[in-house]
């Protein structure tokens, strides 16, 4: 697990360091509400005119831990920094050689060492990319702990999760994204461990016990409302813990008196500490705006955009394109062929994982003994998994509805754990045993070598100021005399 996250960090790093501030999509706005806190001017109002425009509508969360750790900075100059490039064509996607790929101007007070309103904002990405480090690390946990036997598996699904370039892309911006990611792995992995089922010998056999308490309902609804105080998306994450509340303690039969009783109690205990964190904040929004989300006032401010469900399916390979590898404000991409090969890659693991249930499911059915690389295939896990997906798909979904744009492929990196482990369990069904070590070091050393050409040959260049030399000019003396007096 260190190596991976050690990898991540490094990364992240590289495309923090190379992407000047502001050049990742959505900063202009992310910072100033991070400003606004730090400099002791409480939340920021969402109404027009304002630097944060709609990301006011915010959970404030992030932005407090941010501000918290930059208040002490000067950063009145953050309007120097804030200079809009009047030749920036948004997001058109065009080739390097063309400039202007910048959304605002830079200069001496961007470079390293880092000083006011500069340093603050790398804090800001450094803290992202700490929340995205605990992502790649509790999601190794969990393929750890849902398939034991298999190495490999969890390699590659760590590969997929700690190597997809956008999700680092994004855990090295100011913004709450991986901190939303991080919360959301993190509640899962505790409620997996306090749902464990365990054995115990009973005088007519052996029945599953899983010893969950109102403790373990508390800390459950402390992390979902934590999630949710992050990012309102992050309402999911509620919907897992009831979700594997339910599967494990009913549904696999680990409760036997009164279960019905206990499930809901154990519920209410977590929806309650869930309000209490978030109760405050929801009823300032219905003060302010007349709704409990301000979804409505965000996208009055963003701006909308319709597409239907049709639209959205001939968008996919956009998505895929948005999900893999964009850069900047999702102009700067690696060539298309890259594209081509992983949506093959999303396509073969999709069929794998598809062609796995259903041998499981027939095999199982007929009770004959399953191949190793079949014998991986838990319904269980995967059912979770595909329901994780799932919920934040149909966010996505909903959402790019009605700002019409598919760009927004960060509302899905919450359930990357799930996605990388579904597209792994997919691979590592259709390899043979033996190759399955030397295919998840495959997929890292391709997904590190689309990293490294990313930071190498693209962002580096495209945020290099051109060096044009200018020849020194000529003179001659011409010796002329007007009006018989100027010469």
């Amino acid at each position: 697990m260190g190596a991976w996250v050690i990898l991540f960090m490094g990364l992240g790093l590289g495309y923090s360091m190379l992407t000047p501030i502001f050049e990742n999509s959505d900063e202009t706005l992310h910072y100033p509400y991070i400003k606004h806190l730090a400099d002791g001017n409480g939340l920021p109002l969402a109404i027009p005119g304002q630097p944060w425009n709609q990301e006011a509508t915010q959970p404030p969360l992030y932005y407090a831990i941010v501000a918290a750790s930059t208040f002490w900075i000067d950063t009145d100059n953050l309007p120097e920094h804030l200079q809009f490039n009047p030749h920036w064509l948004f997001t058109e996607v065009r080739s390097l050689i063309n400039d202007n790929q910048n959304r605002v101007l830079h200069g001496p007070m961007d470079a390293f060492p880092f000083r006011r309103a500069a340093l603050a904002i790398h804090m800001g990405r450094w803290w992202s990319l700490l929340f995205g480090a605990i992502t790649v690390a509790c999601s190794f946990i969990i393929y750890r702990q849902m398939f034991p036997q298999s190495l490999a598996l969890a390699n590659t699904a760590t590969a997929l999760t700690a190597l997809t370039p956008q999700f680092i892309r994004v855990s090295a911006t100011v913004s709450n994204d991986s901190l939303s990611a991080a919360l959301a792995a993190l509640t899962v992995l505790v409620a997996l461990n306090f749902t464990q089922p365990q054995r115990q010998a009973l005088a007519h056999g052996r029945r599953v016990a899983i010893k969950f308490n109102a403790g373990h309902a508390l800390l459950l609804g402390l992390l979902a409302g934590l999630a949710l105080l992050t990012k309102l998306s992050s309402l999911t994450t509620f919907l897992l813990v009831a979700f594997i509340l339910f599967w494990r303690l009913l549904f696999l039969g680990a409760l036997h008196r009164r279960p019905w009783h206990k499930l809901f109690g154990w519920l209410l205990l977590a929806g309650a500490m869930l309000l209490l964190l978030n109760g405050w904040y929801l009823w300032r929004n219905y003060q302010l705006y007349g709704e409990w989300l301000a979804t409505e006032t965000h996208l009055n401010l963003a701006g909308r955009g319709t597409l239907s469900i049709p639209q959205i399916w001939q968008l996919r390979a956009e998505i895929q394109r948005a999900y893999w590898a964009t850069f900047g404000w999702g102009q700067i991409r690696p060539p298309e062929w890259t594209f081509v090969l992983l949506r093959w890659f999303v396509s073969i693991g999709l069929l794998g994982l598809l062609l796995g249930i259903i041998a499981k499911l027939v095999q199982g059915h007929k009770n004959r003994p399953l191949p190793l690389n079949l014998a991986q295939i838990n319904l269980e896990h995967i059912i979770l998994l595909l329901f994780w997906a799932a919920l934040n798909l149909a966010l996505y979904v909903r959402w790019v509805m009605e700002v019409g744009s598919v760009s927004h492929t960060r509302l899905i990196f919450p359930a990357i754990t799930a996605i990388s482990l579904l597209l792994a369990l997919g691979w590592h069904t259709l390899v043979p045993p033996r190759f399955a070590g030397w295919f998840g070091g495959g997929v890292a050393t391709g997904l590190l070598a689309l990293n490294i050409y990313s930071l190498g040959w693209l962002i580096g260049p495209a945020f290099t100021p051109t060096n044009q030399q200018i020849s020194e000019p000529t003179s001659q003396r011409v010796d002329v005399t007007f009006l018989d007096s100027l010469t």
